[in-house]
């Protein structure tokens, strides 16, 4: 009888220790931690707002020599009512995918030099509205220039794009991914696209 007390006893101890090690399940956590250990795993895949993004391509121009690009540049985010100004900026016309646009452009300037940031709706297509972007902005759309590369990339679900002189663009693309890289974005393989002068 004894020997049974005892085996009953160390059977529901090692019960308890068991439990007690294997505590932290996805049950015992809230919402936040799991968001928070998803956001970890995959990295962000998305800005919240035109502020965080002014606030990353201020971040960007912090790296880059002030004679890589135009002066008096402007960082605003456009109106998605007004299609025809979109359509000039980027070339899209299906914005039902898009939560916001946000532009950096020098205020007044003869030089091509344009950079496009686009916030995506979760679960649209943002593979398609890269390439549609990257096939449809005019690269001359300024009085007498052309830019002359175009680089389109994914961070997380948003769409980072520049369109600049060669050196410019790449460099700028560079300064952005290293800012998407330091908030675990995760980069994809840019689009680049050279354009006839």
């Amino acid at each position: 009888m004894k020997k049974k007390v005892a085996f009953v006893l160390l059977t529901v101890m090692l019960t308890g220790v068991v439990t007690a090690c294997g505590g932290n399940t996805d049950t015992d956590r809230t919402s936040d931690e799991v968001q928070t250990q998803v956001q970890e795993e995959q990295g962000m895949v998305h800005l919240g707002s035109a502020e965080e993004v002014a606030a990353f391509i201020d971040e960007m121009y912090t790296t880059i020599p002030t004679d890589m690009v135009p002066m008096s540049l402007a960082t605003m985010e456009l109106d998605l009512q007004d299609i025809d100004t979109v359509s000039y900026h980027t070339g899209l016309t299906d914005l039902s995918q898009i939560e916001g646009i946000t532009i950096s452009e020098p205020m007044m300037s003869s030089v091509a030099y344009s950079v496009v940031y686009i916030r995506t709706k979760e679960g649209a297509d943002t593979e398609q509205i890269r390439q549609t972007l990257m096939d449809k902005v005019n690269p001359a759309k300024w009085l007498c220039v052309t830019a002359e590369k175009q680089i389109a990339g994914r961070f997380g679900d948003d769409i980072f794009f520049v369109m600049a002189a060669t050196d410019t663009a790449n460099l700028v693309y560079e300064e952005a991914v290293k800012v998407a890289e330091a908030r675990t974005m995760k980069v994809e393989e840019a689009l680049e696209k050279t354009n006839p002068m």
